[in-house]
């Protein structure tokens, strides 16, 4: 399955989850995704209940799902995460 994810979408959904996220043990969790980094920081992971995007050093990345529906809910909560505005 070939899966096509805006690097700079997520990561700005990255930023903005695990500022206004809650902290639930190595995770943000806000409106459903969860967020999580490496300790160098070289790596961060988006999840849901049936994806999970790894994005690497130099914007590489990596999706497990199961089916390209759930991914693009995915994305779609990647979005409305961009667009809403917390605090």
């Amino acid at each position: 399955m070939d899966h096509k994810l805006d690097i700079q979408t997520a990561l700005q959904a990255f930023f903005k989850i695990t500022q206004y996220g809650e902290k639930i043990g190595d995770d943000y969790l806000l409106d459903g995704m969860r967020a999580n980094s490496s300790i160098d920081g070289y790596t961060v992971t988006l999840k849901d209940n049936n994806v999970e995007v790894s994005i690497y050093f130099h914007n590489k990345y990596s999706v497990e799902t199961d089916s390209r529906s759930h991914f693009n809910s995915f994305l779609d909560t990647l979005l409305l995460i961009n667009n809403k505005h917390y605090g």
